[in-house]
């Protein structure tokens, strides 16, 4: 091969190499990720309720970490048991809230809405104990 074509093919080359990082650079692979949800940022609140076990109820503190793209972790502390929940879940664009924590069969729920406002509000279930504790909570935006 003379100079010419090996200058040719590395002209390809490079115009190939420089195609494909453009492309897997380019910030559309995962739009949700670049979003800022309006309820990003640290929420602590209570929780209240009742059941479980002679009907004891439960309540305690929570706090929720809400990312920019609306994934939702934290934990919830039950004051009268000393058990800590890990909470894993999202809020919606429209601030509709779902997290749930252990399993479906030894687990619960804590669902709600989520305001621009800074407040949020809505009804837990825990179905580990027999009857299971249901209530309310709250939170605000820190």
């Amino acid at each position: 091969m003379n100079k010419k074509n090996n200058e040719k093919i590395m002209k390809k080359i490079f115009s190939v190499i420089l195609l494909i990082t453009m492309l897997s650079c380019s910030n559309s692979d995962n739009e949700t990720s670049n979003s800022n949800s309006p309820y990003a940022g640290t929420w602590t609140g209570t929780y209240t309720g009742t059941g479980g076990t002679n009907n004891t109820g439960d309540n305690g503190t929570c706090t929720v970490m809400v990312s920019n793209n609306g994934t939702v972790t934290g934990t919830a502390t039950s004051v009268p048991y000393s058990e800590t929940y890990q909470l894993t879940g999202s809020v919606n664009a429209s601030g509709v809230l779902a997290v749930a924590f252990g399993t479906s069969s030894a687990g619960g729920v804590f669902n709600g809405n989520m305001s621009t406002n800074g407040t949020a509000s809505g009804t837990w279930t825990n179905n580990i104990p027999t009857p299971p504790f249901t209530g309310t909570w709250n939170a605000t935006k820190q």
